[in-house]
């Protein structure tokens, strides 16, 4: 096993260390294909159990960073991604913008696209206009157009304005999208 705990020790089968070759130099042991294999054996065993740095290959278990942090990493854009901690607190990965559509039939895009099926997803927007009806909607990329409610009800024509930032949170048990603010 060319590593344990991380450190790889090389190898040669019969000798061990940084001097593999002047070990068996001094015990008067030639050049022979058999030593030669088995250390370059050693070493490709140790490369192969690596994470290459260009992502041919994946971790195979859990990775502790010792207290250490990833830097300069780019923005999640899917789900499995990491976020950045900018993202987190400009609060890029909730905000949805201005809106687009209508006033009865709001849409936004973000990046990622949320999970809006999970009971309890929070997204933001402005509207780009006022709702014009009791039963406007939300569609966030393209998922679906899902109803926008107050506290379970319809909400009063101009409730969402052009002037307001609107919080709501995804409700799977009444199908909707509950106004937390607006």
């Amino acid at each position: 096993m060319p590593r344990s705990g991380g450190t790889y020790t090389r190898s040669n089968g019969a000798f061990t260390g940084a001097t593999v070759w002047n070990q068996d130099k001094n015990a008067g042991t030639k050049i022979t294909s058999a030593n030669h294999d088995t250390h370059d054996q050693d070493i490709a065993a140790a490369i192969t159990a690596s994470i290459a740095a260009d992502g041919q290959t994946a971790a195979t278990a859990d990775l502790p960073m010792g207290g250490w942090k990833h830097t300069n990493v780019a923005n999640g854009t899917a789900l499995t991604h990491y976020v950045a901690v900018g993202q987190v607190e400009d609060g890029s990965l909730t905000w949805g913008g201005t809106t687009g559509g209508t006033s009865i039939a709001y849409t936004v895009t973000l990046t990622p696209t949320p999970l809006v099926s999970i009971d309890g997803t929070m997204l933001r927007f402005r509207p780009h206009t006022n709702n014009t009806t009791t039963t406007p909607t939300l569609n966030v990329n393209g998922v679906g157009a899902i109803a926008l409610k107050l506290r379970g009800a319809n909400l009063t024509v101009g409730r969402l304005t052009t002037t307001s930032c609107v919080v709501v949170v995804r409700d799977t048990t009444n199908a909707c999208w509950q106004v937390v603010s607006a």
